[in-house]
């Protein structure tokens, strides 16, 4: 349908013009991407693509995870935030072209309560906005429909107390949201970490301490560029490790993925797995 068919189309042509044995395959439930990895790897394979957004790349991450097999992106979802981190961007024909190469580096894995994450991992209101998309925009996509989401949810949401235990520090607050970050953008090119690098070793903790509705209003659209980080609301630091709870229950988020409530313990793998970019 539309351009996810012609994207589907030119990744089949261009599977079908390299050497060697390249196979596709469409996902058909969620998980199902996982299973496809794992049975790729078992049969041989040395690298895996996942064609997708970050969700599709979080499933084959979850795959790939602990093989010898190489990682590749190749953007055709909505956010695309990993895919933002790399040379070619959210351009499919590069992304293939790089793939045809196959040059490959290792890039660092953070785990957030057993599950592996690339991106950001991170409780509170971000986690709010993705279960609102996901249950009551389906008509928008990519940046306009976070947009949305974030505005709606502002009407009713207020910050949390938390405690956040790092390798260099607690932290006791009342915060809109914390995220753990392997890279630095989420929610369709947000910001929230711009230091994060995915192969320094540690991850990046940003915290948004509570904030008046209007000032972040004021401040959100700063994040899409980094310039929020001036803000004396927002803290960030380098950490290894982090254990976050909350006095209630808040919605968790796993590079885009809903993944149940508080607690959060988060950690970093370094050099956990081999990304071509």
């Amino acid at each position: 349908r539309g351009r996810g068919q012609r994207d589907l189309e030119s990744i089949r042509a261009f599977a079908a013009q390299q050497p060697g044995d390249w196979h596709v395959w469409a996902t058909e439930a969620p998980g199902h991407a996982t299973e496809l990895a794992q049975a790729a790897i078992a049969e041989g394979a040395e690298i895996v693509a996942a064609a997708g957004g970050d969700g599709t790349v979080h499933e084959v991450l979850a795959g790939v995870l602990g093989s010898s097999a190489t990682l590749a992106v190749l953007p055709v979802g909505t956010g695309n935030d990993l895919a933002r981190m790399l040379p070619f961007g959210n351009d499919l024909p590069g992304a293939l072209a790089a793939l045809a190469v196959g040059d490959a580096s290792p890039v660092d894995v953070g785990i957030a309560n057993g599950r592996p994450f690339l991106n950001v991992a991170g409780c509170g209101f971000d986690a709010r906005v993705a279960h609102r998309i996901n249950h009551g925009l389906r008509f928008l996509s990519g940046t306009p429909a976070y947009l949305v989401a974030i505005l709606a949810e502002l009407a009713t949401y207020r910050a949390a107390s938390l405690r956040i235990e790092t390798d260099s520090g607690t932290i006791e607050t009342r915060a809109m949201l914390c995220a753990v970050a392997n890279s630095r953008s989420y929610g369709g090119g947000l910001q929230i970490a711009p230091s994060a690098v995915l192969d320094d070793g540690s991850l990046d903790l940003a915290v948004i301490h509570e904030i008046g509705k209007l000032d972040f209003v004021r401040t959100l659209p700063k994040a899409f560029s980094g310039r929020h980080t001036s803000h004396p609301k927002y803290h960030t630091r380098r950490v290894l490790r982090a254990f976050i709870a909350s006095d209630s229950p808040l919605p968790v988020l796993v590079d885009g993925e809903l993944a149940g409530t508080t607690p959060l313990h988060v950690e970093i793998r370094p050099a956990a797995i081999r990304l071509v970019r």
